[in-house]
This record gives C-alpha cells, sequence and structure tokens, in this order.
C-alpha cells in the first residue's frame, strides 16, 4: 500500500486507479492469505495495527474473524476515506491518515502487505515495532514483492526498468527477498515464512502507467512477467 512518494515517470496516483491496483492484488493472493490467516492466533488478539492499510481490503477480512481492536495506517487520504466509509459502523475499527514510518502505536500483533518495501531502514522501523509489542507479539507479512526474483518472457528489460524507477522512486526493491534476516536482526524469530511464484502473465497496465508513464508503459506490450511474493509470521524474541 502507498506510502512512498509521487511516480518520478508514471502519471500523479488517484485513489480510484490505486483502488483497483490494490483490488487486483488482493483478490490474486486470496489463497495465500487464507493460509497465513489460519496460522494466526487472531481470536486472541486485542489489538491489532496494519502499517500502509490503503482501502481497507485486508481490514475487512481481518476484522471478520477477531474481535481485536483494529488500527489501520496510510498515508494516501484518499484510500483511507474509502477504508473508512466502507468500515462504517464496525465497532473497535478506526483508519488514520498517518505516515506509518513515523508512527508506530503499541499493539498484540502488527500485519502488512506491500509496506516494507516503502522503508528507507527496515531494521531499524522493526526494532520500534518489536518494542510496541508485548512478549507473545506477531508481527504478519502477508505479502511482499521480491523484485529480485522478478522474471520476464521475451527478455527485453522491462524488469530492470521496473527495479530502477521504483528506486529512484524510494523503494526498497531488495526487501521481499530478504525478510527473514530483516526480522532476526530486528530481535524476532522466524515462526514461518515461505513465498509462492505466479505463471507468466501480462502485467496490469495500470501498474505500468503508473510506475513507468503511459508512452514507456506501451513499449513493452507482449513481454510477460512472472511476480514472486515473500511473506512470513514473525514473533518478538524475549530479550
Amino acid at each position: 500500500m502507498r506510502t512512498g512518494p509521487e511516480p518520478r515517470a508514471g502519471i500523479p496516483p488517484d485513489t480510484e486507479t490505486l483502488s483497483a491496483v490494490y483490488l487486483r492484488q488482493y483478490r490474486e493472493l486470496t489463497h495465500l492469505r487464507r493460509h497465513i490467516l489460519s496460522m494466526l492466533p487472531v481470536r486472541s488478539w486485542r489489538s491489532v495495527v496494519e502499517p500502509g492499510c490503503g482501502t481497507g481490503l485486508l481490514a475487512a477480512e481481518l476484522t471478520g474473524l477477531t474481535d481485536a481492536a483494529y488500527t489501520g495506517i496510510d498515508i494516501d487520504a484518499g484510500a483511507v476515506a474509502m477504508a473508512t466509509e466502507a468500515a462504517f459502523g464496525r465497532p473497535g475499527c478506526r483508519f488514520l491518515c498517518r505516515d506509518a514510518r513515523d508512527f508506530v502505536p503499541r499493539a498484540d500483533a502488527y500485519v502488512s502487505s506491500f509496506f516494507l518495501t516503502t522503508l528507507v531502514n527496515p531494521v531499524v522501523w522493526l526494532q520500534e515495532v518489536r518494542r510496541a509489542l508485548p512478549g507473545n507479539g506477531v508481527y504478519a507479512v502477508f505479502a511482499e514483492y521480491d523484485y529480485g526474483s522478478l522474471r520476464e518472457e521475451p527478455a527485453r528489460g522491462l524488469a530492470d526498468a521496473i527495479r530502477d524507477s521504483l528506486e529512484a522512486d524510494g523503494f526498497s526493491t531488495g526487501i521481499g527477498g530478504e525478510l527473514d534476516e530483516l526480522f532476526t536482526h530486528a530481535g524476532f524469530t522466524v515462526d514461518t515464512s515461505g513465498s509462492v511464484t505466479g505463471p507468466l502473465q501480462e502485467p496490469d497496465g495500470r501498474f505500468l502507467d503508473l510506475q513507468l508513464g503511459r508512452s514507456h508503459a506501451e513499449a513493452w506490450k507482449g513481454t510477460l512477467l512472472s511476480w514472486t511474493v515473500a511473506w512470513g509470521i514473525y514473533r518478538k524474541q524475549e530479550s
């Protein structure tokens, strides 16, 4: 979910376009998300925080499984407004328009999707989260793209163009391939983790327009991409 700067090469990210990208990602990862949720003690949580909550898609699913107080945080005011409207009347659910990189409230658990790549120094931020969690606190990463494993066919340089553009915008493209190491260095233990790789397929044109610009995106027509998504459940390590 978006927390970074404006795209360097693309068009300004309107909420409607971003919402469509979020929804596509959410639907593609339904089975993985349900697998992760089945391993989490969500019914024992009293509070949960989601940095980079976007339009509240994960929130809707998660809050249907737990009575925990939920706090979603996102820097995109439009996305927060959409999430708040969708959650109208849902008790114990709130969305805050803030920069989640600078706001780390206490909670029993943290969850996130496509957020950690926005961090300049993820280990430092995760150490702050660790201090905000209780002794049995959990951080569940539902999805982070492993951009280093991005595969294309035919090889025409699209994968490199995506990585270069994201890095120019301030995103850390190596994080998806280093989740276990990052959390371990920040004082967490690895409960379970893994990755899933999708088939080669045409990339989302809306994403290419946003990230590379419409004229550049046109040049990559016919190129297929295969994305790898990393995930993990991490527990606060006792001092």
